[in-house]
């Protein structure tokens, strides 16, 4: 039994406005020793590292990694807005013009693909 179509399910029920299907990401731990040389040696990598922080270099350490991983995806409270903004007027436009969801996605197909495109590029 293939699970891909399950996940994908569960995924566009728990991210419906999410076009591009790009929203999900995972965080990975890297324990990393350096040696007197300075030369790094891969000890192992997490899947689920812990960001419970137990001294104050922890917490600078790991609020700098969140910070980083929402910069690299493009994530703000101003591009939140902007989205929730774009999601209310499109379904007003679907509302005033009478047009299913299918076919309103296709009308936005190329918007898709520019962002795509934009994400990419970044």
């Amino acid at each position: 039994m293939a699970v891909q179509p399950d996940l994908l399910h569960n995924y566009r029920m728990n991210q419906p406005n999410d076009r591009t299907f790009q929203i999900c990401f995972e965080i990975l731990g890297f324990d990393v020793m350096i040696d007197e040389d300075a030369k790094p040696w891969l000890l192992e990598v997490n899947q689920a590292p812990s960001f419970a922080t137990e001294s104050d270099l922890d917490h600078q350490v790991k609020k700098k990694v969140i910070l980083d991983t929402f910069s690299l995806l493009g994530l703000s409270k101003e591009k939140r807005k902007r989205e929730l903004e774009l999601l209310q007027k499109e379904s007003q436009m679907r509302k005033m013009y009478k047009v299913s969801n299918s076919l309103w996605h296709k009308i936005m197909h190329e918007d898709i693909e520019s962002e795509l495109k934009e994400r990419s590029i970044h």
